[in-house]
């Protein structure tokens, strides 16, 4: 493990960045400012109170931190961020995620699969879907929201969204779908 300090700001308070090598089973960590993992989490503990960045693969673990978090893949992990949280590789699979404000998906390979989403902000994804007996649920929270708050440009059968209190279910693939904020109410367009 390595620890850097980032430059001092205005109130003379100094954040915490530390970096760690990838996690095997039971071995935990915890960092009071930002963390990096190089390489994968597996079966383990994670929390940083600030920023989280995972640059391999997370399975079977524990995922949180009070900032935005940034991923290349999970699979069957729980996961909380207090900001935005970015999947950058193959996306996400049998995963509890909730996010307190943004979610990006947007790898060409990339999807979320199955599992529970919600989403404070607003969902920019390539692909949602469920898979055989088991359905992808996307809550998103953010009642208040204007203009586009869903953009994903492929949703397969097995996914239910609920926008504005109201659920939309996703029996058929659909391109290019948009959900929107109009007068309170979830607008849906798609091709």
């Amino acid at each position: 493990m390595s620890t850097s300090i980032a430059e001092i700001r205005d109130a003379g308070t100094a954040s915490v960045r530390e970096v760690s090598d990838a996690l095997r089973p039971g071995h935990d960590r915890r960092s009071a400012g930002d963390l990096e993992i190089r390489g994968g989490v597996d079966r383990a503990y994670v929390h940083a109170g600030g920023a989280l960045v995972v640059d391999g693969r997370a399975g079977g673990a524990t995922l949180a931190c009070g900032g935005d978090m940034t991923l290349a893949w999970a699979h069957s992990c729980a996961i909380a961020a207090g900001g935005a949280l970015t999947l950058l590789g193959p996306g996400a699979t049998d995963c509890d995620i909730e996010v307190g404000s943004d979610m990006v998906a947007r790898a060409p390979e990339g999807a979320i699969r199955s599992g529970l989403l919600r989403v404070g902000g607003r969902l920019d994804a390539h692909e949602l879907a469920g898979r055989e007996g088991a359905r992808l649920r996307v809550v998103m929270e953010a009642g208040d929201a204007r203009g586009d708050l869903v953009r994903v440009d492929v949703i397969q059968p097995g996914v239910e969204i609920v926008a504005c209190g109201e659920l939309l279910r996703f029996d058929r693939r659909h391109e290019r779908v948009v959900i929107s904020v109009a007068g309170g109410r979830a607008v849906l367009t798609s091709s």
